[in-house]
Order: structure tokens, then C-alpha cells, then sequence
């Protein structure tokens, strides 16, 4: 019951455009399980990727396996929104990342990471690699209250240059 589909269809609440089996469906090709819209086949629960995903609340646009996923490739764990594979929790970044709360462009490992490049420690929006408490410098920089242009070191810097105190 409930069909909309442009072809044939079998099962219940059926909106896609291919022919589709179980219930929930409204992915434009052929899905299996319950809970899709994704536009391949797709199986398990909660699907909304464009290719084939297994798991559940997939959100990704290459397959995915595990749960809570909206990366664009193919990523594993919990909470992940990485382009690429990543692992762990709480995953933000464009390539694959381990640890928690990452936010940044390249792998990075540890916690509360939004920095460009590699980074490791605490509190860290830096574009390269940096490490400590308190980063927000664009070249590697080491100790708390960063905010400088290149490496700097000490407490509570703002210098366009390599500065310390």
C-alpha cells in the first residue's frame, strides 16, 4: 500500500523511482531495508547517501559503514563528517582523522582540533601543526594565548613576528 513510484514497486510507503522492496523507500534506485533515500541501492536504516551504504543514519555520499555518517567517502565510527575516511569520534575533518572533536583540513589527532595541517594537544585553530593550549597562529607555535603570524612561544602573544616572554 501507499505507492507513488514510477516503476514497479512492492512493500509499503514506496516513492522511488525504481523498483524498490520493504518500506520507507524513496531513493531514485533500487533499496532495500528500511528508512532510505538515498539515490542507489542502499540497505539497513536510516540511508540518505547518493551510493550504496550499510548501517545506520547514513548520511554520506560514497558507502559508509557504522553510525551517525555524513562524510563524502567512505568513513567508520561514531559521528563522522569528514570528505574522507576518518575514525573515531566526533569527525569534521577533510582527511582521515583519529581521537575526538576534530574540525580541521589534514589528519589530526587529539581533542578540540580546527587547525589546517597536523596538529596535537588541546584547544588548538591554527593552519599548520601546533600543540599546547590556546592556539590560533598560523605557523606552528607552542605554550598558551597564541595569535601570532609565526612560531611564537610564551603567554599571551599577538606579534606579527616570532616574538616570546
Amino acid at each position: 500500500m501507499d505507492y507513488d513510484a514510477y516503476t514497479g514497486t512492492h512493500g509499503m510507503d514506496y516513492e522511488a523511482y525504481t523498483g524498490t522492496h520493504g518500506m520507507d523507500y524513496d531513493a531514485c534506485t533500487g533499496t532495500h531495508g528500511i528508512d532510505y533515500d538515498a539515490c542507489t541501492a542502499t540497505h539497513g536504516m536510516d540511508y540518505d547517501a547518493y551510493t550504496g551504504t550499510h548501517g545506520m543514519d547514513y548520511d554520506a555520499y560514497t558507502g559508509t559503514h557504522g553510525i551517525d555518517y555524513d562524510a563524502c567517502t567512505g568513513t567508520h565510527g561514531i559521528d563522522y563528517d569528514a570528505c574522507t575516511a576518518t575514525h573515531g569520534i566526533d569527525y569534521d575533518a577533510y582527511t582521515a582523522t583519529h581521537g575526538m572533536d576534530y574540525d580541521a583540513c589534514t589528519g589530526t589527532h587529539g581533542m578540540d582540533y580546527d587547525a589546517y595541517t597536523g596538529s596535537h594537544g588541546i584547544d588548538y585553530d591554527a593552519c599548520t601543526g601546533t600543540h599546547g593550549i590556546d592556539y590560533d597562529a598560523y605557523t606552528a607555535t607552542h605554550g598558551m594565548d597564541y595569535d601570532a603570524y609565526t612560531g611564537t612561544h610564551g603567554i599571551d602573544y599577538d606579534a606579527y613576528t616570532g616574538t616570546h616572554g
